[in-house]
């Protein structure tokens, strides 16, 4: 089996209004390219499946019920399934960051 390229420039936006596109699907994995704005945020709510988060560039705030972890370029955050969660760019810059999903 050969390499296969996926371009960003190709890939299907998740959803209008919401600068998150689907990089790879296969079964029991999803990765998702997402950036936001200074500012902007996902709001508060529960996946069914463990996420992990990595943050590609800029500075963002992960909430949980139950904690606040900063995040900056290079770190990684695990959230398991079940827990609710939202993110917040908190920086002056752009956030883009990779979310990695066990589907």
């Amino acid at each position: 089996m050969n390499p296969i390229l996926k371009k960003f420039s190709e890939t299907p936006r998740i959803k209008e209004g919401l600068d998150a596109f689907k990089m790879h699907e296969s079964p029991g994995l999803e990765i998702v390219h997402l950036h936001l704005e200074p500012g902007a945020e996902i709001p508060l709510h529960i996946n069914p499946i463990d996420v992990v988060f990595c943050i590609m560039e800029g500075n963002a705030t992960v909430v949980t019920a139950s904690d606040t972890i900063h995040a900056e370029k290079y770190d990684l955050v695990e959230v398991p399934a079940g827990i609710e969660r939202g993110m917040k760019n908190t920086g002056d810059s752009s956030l883009r960051l990779m979310v990695i999903k066990k589907v």
